[in-house]
């Protein structure tokens, strides 16, 4: 082979490796042409780090409400400021980011403003997005991890299960606010109003005609929540909730620790400590429910006055759930997330609660939850007002003789 044939062969070979580098250059414009671009244009026009510092709600509203406006503070995020850098704090070594060469991290204080929010006012997490000049992904991870870490933080001071001594203390105050003794707590049922899930069939459809999980709650007589079991299907009622929850598996085994039975105030009489429901829960040593036959009229006066005080101290529960959805408007709306992301956020929503009710006097209200007045005659609470909710089972009952109510 001449000198000739191997520059003609050399040229031709770089020829095609140009060739070869042409065409991979295309295809690569090709597909970055195609591709979407890294965040939408809002999120890249509008959500920059100068302009979030300067737009976001948490600069225009908050920022300026804690130094001239506490009671926009406290509408904006639920507490005061001290119980929200409290919470930031806690929060500080479980959702801190780090900064990078590229750009700053949304801070903590953002992230439980951003969290706070969407909890107490049930908006979308558009509108959160919106508001706090982030994208909508983002806030939808912010709001997830927020009230996962919400929950770590808090449940060990504000939602730890009771022990056998505080579950007697609990009984005290049972005794002392609802005069019902061994009464150690009240539990009911409430439907979480969801967006149906995919493919779900008609699993979390109620018999309120929406789509729901039940929350299983037990609470004291201060309205504080002590123990919960949330996530069942929508379609299963009180009872079948209730016999698979880990509430009832708990109860049966005897491993929540009660106390054993006492004697009632004033008498000899010993009976076991327990939970108070309403006709949906079996009656066990350990639950106490109505008499039947309030509709039929065949109550003697004894049974009528028990039911009474026993609607009274079971009421609590239903006052707990009324405070936790005036309080976090989450639980007023259809929630647009996953039944597991509900579950979190209800976690989240039942330990801030617990814990403002522990550190807010002013948490409950003074005319929240329902009440006496002083001629002794029952007051709806105004978050029965603002929902639609009723009374139930309390009835004006008569005493004859030295029957007391």
């Amino acid at each position: 082979m001449d000198e000739n044939q191997l520059i003609e062969k050399f040229e031709a070979a770089i020829a095609l490796i140009f060739l070869i580098r042409i065409k991979v250059l295309l295809n690569q414009r090709a597909i970055l042409r195609n591709r979407r671009p890294l965040g939408r244009l809002w999120t890249r026009m509008h959500n920059t780090f100068n302009k979030r510092q300067r737009h976001s709600w948490f600069t225009t509203i908050m920022r300026a409400s804690i130094e001239r406006d506490l009671e926009t503070f406290h509408k904006f995020t639920r507490m005061s400021p001290q119980a929200f850098f409290y919470l930031v704090r806690k929060l500080n070594s479980v959702i801190k980011k780090k900064d990078t060469r590229l750009r700053k991290s949304i801070t903590v204080g953002e992230r439980l403003a951003i969290t706070l929010f969407f909890l107490g006012k049930g908006d979308s997490i558009q509108t959160v997005a919106w508001g706090f000049r982030i994208g909508c992904s983002t806030a939808q991870e912010i709001v997830l991890e927020t009230s996962k870490a919400l929950y770590q933080v808090l449940a060990q001071d504000h939602f730890e299960p009771p022990d056998t001594d505080e579950w007697t203390s609990l009984s005290y105050e049972f005794a002392k606010t609802w005069n019902f003794p061994n009464c150690v707590g009240a539990i009911d049922g409430k439907h979480i109003a969801i967006q149906c899930p995919a493919n779900s069939g008609s699993d979390y459809y109620n018999y309120k005609q929406f789509f729901s999980i039940v929350l299983m709650a037990v609470c004291d007589a201060k309205y504080r929540f002590t123990l919960i079991d949330v996530g069942a299907y929508g379609r299963e009622g009180d009872k079948q909730v209730y016999s698979t929850s880990e509430i009832s598996k708990s109860l049966e085994d005897g491993s929540l620790g009660l106390p054993g039975p006492a004697k009632l105030p004033f008498s000899s009489k010993v009976t076991p400590h327990f939970l108070v429901g309403d006709d949906a829960f079996p009656l066990k040593t350990f639950m106490m429910k109505p008499y039947p036959g309030r509709t039929t009229g065949l109550m003697n006066i004894e049974e009528r006055v028990f039911n009474y005080r026993l609607s009274r101290a079971r009421r609590v529960v239903e006052n707990a759930f009324g405070i936790l959805a005036n309080r976090w408007r989450i639980f007023r709306t259809t929630i647009n997330a996953s039944p597991e992301h509900v579950e979190h956020y209800t976690k989240a929503s039942i330990v801030l609660h617990n814990f403002l009710i522990d550190t807010d006097n002013e948490y409950r209200g003074a005319n929240l939850a329902d009440h006496f007045g002083p001629d002794g005659k029952l007051i709806e609470g105004s978050w029965r007002r603002q929902t639609g909710g009723t009374v139930s089972g309390l009835t004006e009952v008569v005493c004859p003789g030295n029957l007391k109510l």
